[in-house]
């Protein structure tokens, strides 16, 4: 980015403060990327050419938070994806779908399964109440 920054105004939402700061830079594609600066913290956006916050990186005493807005979402790792976390949730509205080439292992205090449907467990043996 050797385009210098442009003084931008925020949002209402990014006024946080009156000693609020942001600056704008635009992309060849459209896009614009922001920096905001408040007393609550300093913050990145990435916007479409519409203006809709497409992702934004807020910094603050408690740590950074990433939110990523699109149609899709791609990792890739040549090694390891490792998330630790205290609690995971995810929802879909359509499926969801795990694979694995190799072994898969799912392990917890207890486990809960419930379908409005049909289960289907398809194995070569179903070992049940088995030390593993």
């Amino acid at each position: 980015m050797n385009q210098a920054l442009a003084k931008v105004e925020p949002t209402t939402r990014d006024l946080e403060s009156i000693d609020s700061s942001a600056h704008e830079c635009a992309l060849p594609s459209g896009r614009s990327v922001i920096l905001l600066a408040t007393s609550a913290g300093e913050e990145l956006q990435v916007r479409s050419p519409t203006g809709a916050v497409e992702v934004r990186i807020t910094f603050s005493d408690s740590g950074p938070v990433l939110q990523l807005s699109g149609a899709r979402l791609e990792l890739q790792a040549l090694d390891t994806v490792a998330i630790q976390c205290r609690q995971l949730e995810i929802n879909t509205e359509e499926s969801l779908q795990l694979k694995s080439a190799g072994n898969v292992q799912l392990s917890g205090q207890e486990m809960r399964v419930k379908t409005t449907g049909d289960m289907h467990l398809n194995g070569k043996v179903i070992r049940l109440n088995c030390p593993s």
